[in-house]
């Protein structure tokens, strides 16, 4: 035996990689009011080795990685807090030894940022017209679409005119309103037609409040288009040309007459001068002048 090496002995250590398991103290939804706070606690239990734990926001990483424990915080929500948060816990790189959980997080605010549209405008006489509102809250907003103030058109964030009249032109207000409050937008709706004018005005007020009778003034607007009167969708008004004809054709017919029953008058009068004028001539004879005659 004398000459051999005799190695020393060797330890030999065996590994054992586990998977972790995700606990979240948190609901896998959660409904915050604005300026709220929350706080979610979220462990990697039972891995081998011990677990990294991370938050994410919308897939972005949001805090430090830390062992077997991480602590989500979210002071003063606003709007912009809503998304998914997940808690990634993770033993070894290979995808076996992973597991997550996603709570959804949702923020109640009043609309804003409320805005209404038009297909086009201003709209071509005969056309079809889409009036569309747009508003950003929670919980989903309710729509209210309101014609001058004082017609309401449409409870739906989409109106269609299906064949654009006169009386469908003037100042549409979208109202947006939620459990915890409201927003409106408003924009001119004009009309054209094939020489028409290119563009309308924006109504200068974004909110019409506690809305009271009014109509659209009579004659042209700056861009040379008439504005009409505000009359129900169902009813699209007289016939403006026919009525002028007809009091026109009227005023005619009594000119008419009137000149008819003057002359007539006339001449009837100035019969009977001459009839009175005679008679005088044979009061004033002579006697015995008639009978020569």
């Amino acid at each position: 035996m004398h000459g051999q090496k005799i190695n020393p002995p060797v330890n030999v250590q065996v590994f054992i990689a586990k998977k972790p398991t995700v606990n979240v103290n948190c609901t896998t939804h959660i409904t915050l009011n604005k300026n709220d706070d929350v706080t979610c606690v979220c462990r990697g239990e039972g891995g081998n080795p011990p677990a990294n734990v991370t938050w994410f926001k919308d897939g972005k990483q949001i805090a430090e990685m830390k062992k077997e424990n991480q602590t989500l915080t979210l002071n003063i929500v606003d709007e912009t807090t809503k998304g998914n948060y997940t808690c990634l816990a993770e033993s070894h790189p290979n995808p076996g030894y992973k597991d997550n959980k996603t709570i959804v997080v949702q923020v109640n605010f009043k609309p804003k940022d409320t805005s209404i549209t038009f297909s086009q405008n201003p709209a071509k006489l005969g056309n079809s017209v889409t009036i569309k509102c747009d508003s950003r809250g929670f919980p989903p907003t309710n729509y209210t679409i309101i014609l001058n103030g004082t017609k309401t058109v449409s409870f739906r964030e989409m109106h269609i005119i299906s064949k654009m009249m006169w009386n469908d032109t003037g100042t549409y207000n979208c109202t947006a309103s939620n459990a915890f409050g409201s927003d409106s937008d408003s924009n001119f709706l004009n009309f054209t037609t094939e020489t028409g004018p290119t563009e309308s005005p924006k109504a200068t007020s974004n909110t019409i409040s506690n809305p009271t009778n009014s109509s659209l003034p009579s004659g042209k607007s700056n861009n040379g288009s008439v504005t009409p009167p505000d009359d129900d969708d169902d009813d699209k008004g007289p016939n403006i040309g026919l009525i002028v004809g007809t009091v026109i054709g009227g005023f005619v017919l009594i000119l008419v007459i009137g000149v008819v029953v003057y002359y007539c008058k006339s001449k009837e009068n100035n019969g009977r001068n001459r009839e009175n004028g005679n008679g005088h001539e044979l009061d004033n004879l002579e006697p015995g002048q008639g009978d020569n005659a």
